[in-house]
């Protein structure tokens, strides 16, 4: 390691030693545990080396007084490892690498030598066989929990009716245990996942649910559950080491320093087998970063940094291939395995080194019925016993799903004395066996009976040996082979146990008899059956029988009908088992369920929020850069085509003498409009310019305002599902967006003002655009909310186009004249237009700056001069403001404050419409629902609608009000 080409100035990167020669001969947890252990030890001296500075300072100090500043200085420094960051680290001597990455840490080649061979036992022994066995029990106790569910059922409302998904389901998820959830299409295992980890808000959850012992409901104790989503729902901008920090920065108690947090994130690297790549961007579609595999893993390890107790994972495996899905699967099996923690996993068509990780199997059929539940080891042989037979090869998992769907038909035997002999089936190929003089391969108990006396079985091992027994009479050629009496008892008191088959059975039965009355079709029963033999003839009646057994069966309703059994049989064999294995099924004597840890505050939230939002920003700069130079070039360019601006143009008037020193007034209002025409129609060039500038400006930044909630909104749903603070990172996306989009605008709006030498301050001018921004961006929060990400783009363009031209004050029929003479379109141009304010204050800013002569303006000693006939009420500007005639080049600034307080309401209106939005995707139930269990979250709402509607009071004010 020593020797990489990454080594720094006698360092090496932490990366570097799982590439080194220590990775062949210890594993990656190994190394990451010495790596641990080095920066445990290395803040340990550190800690020891201030406090002895600490006392030396203090002796040689001669006064009191320079004691004191002694000691003040001193306390000014963290004091304790337990607050140092990873920047001071790198101040005590980790230094950071370019070549590397941001986050690599370097380790000194004689730091590394004067710890290694310490470190090096402790390394060797965490595999300790005998320790590990010892600690087993210790640790499922510790950090698993046991789950156990009766009768648990979920219903959706679908077309004004309800369709159960999951249907009487009961089972028991233990410590330390993998369980493999597994069903056909259809078959409700996403919905049973959901209904177990308390993600099943979209229905109505029934049932009884234990939790160590205690009935629970698993959502009330989410903070134990980690829950694992199909899609890999991770920040790609960020690399994996940093994916694991703020997931645990956000999800561990309050108060656990950074460095554990760290520690804990390479802790689950090493255990994940990222270490090679935890300082590599995660990457997407866009930006190349880690394999498939590796970011499935990292998608698991995002919930392990909560610690949790119980770990869902939803189809791991999908779209990887073998041998990523057997890694990412044996992952799990090890965090199982060291942590004790109880792991439940859709899976589908797992091969058999995947499938024979898992320790138990819920099998579902079709309507999320329990077609098995169980260890794996008994598996087979429970279907077995039912007279399913695999074929040579074929893989265990794909042979039960297609039990389950019913797709398969089990073997029929054919007891002496009930048929004629056997001839064997005329058929194209046989599923079992081709050769019917060849001995079939043995399977389940089949393989372990011999010619020994043995005692007499029971229930279905009774029947499996008999059918077992026909089969291999059949095979070798023989009619038949004589069912020992006690076998056929046996066979007959299980057959009282299954549920009797519908009239619909019945039906499909005769007539798939009539139908094949021949010489190949399996004969009726001469004598009186009992259920088993009538059970397993109309299975066989469903499709040619014979040597050739498990056939395909293509009528659905066949497969109905035996999907239909095999619920019923699972039914009485779970009914009828003893005490001793009911105990698998049952939940344990009470417990104590984990006390959860609070959660970080809603202000260390808001810190980590707005300090990853800046991260993300850096790494898509690029993006960033490329919208800002848009929006600048925008400006720049209609800025030019504009020409400089122009409020006062050559005009030539005939107004008379005796006009002007008349004392009637209706003079005044004919001729005062030509005396100030040269101050009027420059006017309408200004508002071109601030119609177009500003049409596109609120575009542009709406459009880029969106992209920060459209982007990042599956990572939203997930991080809301797992108990983030939904405020904390809308008010952080609020700010961090605002502040970006406000710096656009501004430089923007700079480019302007000089490129049109405005006479208005170019203070007011600038923030008269980002007056405009803020709205925009207001706004643009807001629609994602409510709207589909794939309409957000024409919905945000529309509402900024459609409300800011037609409502915007300059173009007929809704000019600023009307407007003001209507309080209903006041409130609403001013709710809704973009460019309602921007045009008017642009417009009034650069007419104020003009002396009295103007017509807009007026000296105070012009007490006689009628208001109604100055040029702004001529143009309809500014007519709730009395004062807008005092000359200033200022701007007017009145005019700015009602869209920053319509931009307050609609931010403040999203943040109670965020959690209201969406609320299935977040795991949460109907507001509704938690508002009848919860009173606190009742006058939390209750206070939330005051604020808003008095939020609201006060902007229509300000929109309305008429300013002296």
């Amino acid at each position: 390691a020593g020797d990489d080409a990454h080594s720094h100035h006698g360092s090496i990167p932490e990366e570097c030693f799982y590439t080194s020669e220590l990775s062949e001969f210890l594993s990656d947890v190994q190394i990451n545990h010495i790596l641990t252990r080095i920066r445990q030890l290395r803040r340990e001296e550190h800690a020891k080396s201030k406090k002895s500075g600490l006392r030396a300072s203090l002796g040689r100090t001669f006064s009191m007084t320079s004691s004191l500043v002694s000691i003040r200085k001193a306390s000014t420094r963290p004091t304790t490892h337990a607050h140092t960051s990873r920047r001071h680290l790198l101040s005590l001597g980790y230094e950071e690498s370019s070549h590397i990455g941001a986050n690599s840490i370097l380790i000194s080649k004689e730091e590394f030598m004067k710890y290694y061979p310490m470190l090096l036992k402790e390394a060797a022994s965490l595999f300790d066989d005998d320790e590990e066995d010892d600690a087993a029990e210790t640790i499922h106790k510790k950090m698993g929990i046991d789950i156990a569910f009766q009768d648990l059922c979920l219903t959706l409302n679908v077309g004004g009716g309800t369709v159960r998904v999951v249907d009487s389901v009961t089972g028991r998820l233990k410590p330390g245990t993998m369980t493999a959830l597994m069903g056909g299409s259809g078959a409700g295992k996403t919905s049973l996942l959901n209904a177990l980890c308390g993600r099943a808000s979209y229905g109505k959850v029934t049932g009884v649910t234990k939790i160590n012992g205690r009935v629970a409901a698993i959502d009330e104790h989410s903070s134990l559950v980690g829950f694992v989503p199909q899609d890999d729902i991770v920040y790609p901008e960020l690399t994996v080491r940093e994916n694991f920090i703020y997931s645990g920065r956000f999800r561990l108690p309050q108060g656990t320093d950074l460095c554990d947090i760290e520690d804990l994130a390479d802790q689950t690297i090493a255990n994940l087998g990222l270490s090679r790549v935890a300082n590599t961007i995660v990457g997407d579609v866009k930006r190349r970063g880690v394999s498939g595999g590796e970011k499935k893993r990292v998608n698991i390890g995002l919930e392990l940094m909560a610690k949790p107790s119980t770990l869902f994972l939803d189809e791991p495996t999908s779209g990887l291939d073998s041998s990523s899905a057997f890694l990412v699967m044996n992952c799990v099996r090890s965090l199982v395995d060291k942590h004790g923690l109880s792991a439940c996993s859709v899976i589908h068509q797992p091969r058999k080194s995947i499938f024979d990780l898992f320790d138990s199997l819920i099998l579902l059929g079709a309507g999320g019925k329990m077609v098995y539940h169980g260890s794996i080891s008994e598996v087979e042989n429970y279907f077995t016993g039912l007279n399913y037979v695999s074929q040579p090869g074929e893989s265990l998992a794909d042979w039960l799903i297609d039990i389950s769907t019913g797709h398969l038909v089990p073997h029929s035997p054919h007891p002496k004395g009930t048929f004629r002999s056997i001839v064997p089936m005329k058929t194209e190929r046989s599923v079992r066996f081709k050769d019917p003089e060849k001995k079939p391969p043995k399977h389940g108990v089949a393989a372990t009976i011999d010619t020994e006396k043995k005692p007499p079985k029971r229930g279905i091992a009774a029947t499996k040996a008999m059918h077992v027994k026909k089969e291999r009479g059949m095979s070798l050629g023989l009619d038949s082979i004589e069912p020992s009496a006690t076998e056929l008892n046996y066979s007959a008191d299980l057959s009282k146990d299954l549920t009797s088959i519908s009239s619909e059975a019945i039906e499909i039965q005769e007539r798939s008899s009539d139908d094949t009355a021949d010489d190949s079709a399996p004969l009726i029963f001469a004598r009186r059956r009992s259920s088993v033999d009538f059970t397993t003839h109309r299975l066989a009646s469903l499709t040619p029988a014979g040597p050739s057994a498990n056939k395909e069966a293509h009528n659905e309703d066949d497969a109905k009908l035996r999907r239909e059994i095999l619920f019923n049989q699972w039914s009485e064999h779970f009914n009828r088992l003893p005490d001793t294995k009911m105990e698998a099924y049952t939940a344990p004597e009470e417990y104590d369920i984990p006390i959860p840890e609070g959660k970080p505050s809603f202000r260390k939230q808001l810190k980590i929020q707005m300090i990853r939002y800046c991260l993300v920003w850096k790494r898509n700069f690029l993006s960033k850069l490329i919208d800002t130079v848009i929006i600048i070039c925008t400006a720049a360019i209609i800025s030019a085509m504009a020409g400089n601006a122009e409020v006062t143009v050559d005009k030539e008037v005939d107004v008379s003498f005796r006009s002007l020193v008349s004392d009637d007034p209706s003079f005044l209002a004919t001729e005062l409009p030509q005396l100030f025409a040269y101050a009027l129609l420059p006017d309408a060039a200004i508002q071109q310019f601030t119609l177009r500038f500003g049409m596109v400006l609120a575009v542009l930044i709406g459009l880029t305002a969106a992209k920060d909630i459209t982007d990042k909104q599956t990572e939203f749903f997930r991080e809301a599902a797992s108990g983030y603070d939904i405020n904390a990172y809308f008010l952080a996306v609020n700010i961090m967006s605002s502040v970006e989009h406000l710096a656009q605008s501004f430089v923007a709006s700079l480019i302007a003002w000089w490129i049109r030498q405005s006479i208005s301050r170019w203070l007011y001018f600038c923030m008269s655009f980002m007056v405009l921004s803020w709205f925009a961006t207001s706004w643009s929060l807001l629609i994602p909310l409510i709207v589909p990400p794939s309409n957000v783009t024409i919905v945000v363009g529309f509402f900024m186009t459609f409300f800011g031209l037609l409502f915007g004050g300059s173009l007929e029929p809704i000019t600023f004249a009307k407007i003001y003479d209507s309080w209903g379109l006041q409130l609403f141009c001013g709710f809704f237009s973009p460019m309602r304010y921007f045009i008017e204050s642009i417009s009034v800013g650069e007419h104020r700056c003009l002396p009295e002569q103007s017509g807009y303006t007026m000296t105070e000693e012009a007490t006689n001069f009628p208001m109604d006939l100055g040029s702004f009420s001529l143009l309809g500007l500014a007519g709730n403001d009395d004062s807008v005639t005092d000359q200033s080049c200022n701007g007017w600034y009145r005019g700015l404050v009602a869209p920053i307080f319509v931009g307050l309401f609609v931010r403040f209106l999203g943040a109670g419409l965020i959690h209201v939005c969406g609320r299935s995707k977040q795991a949460k139930k109907p507001l509704r629902e938690d508002m009848k269990k919860d009173t606190s979250l009742r006058y939390t709402i209750l206070a939330y609608v005051t604020a808003l509607l008095t939020l609201f009071a006060i902007t229509c004010w300000m929109i309305l009000n008429k300013f002296d």
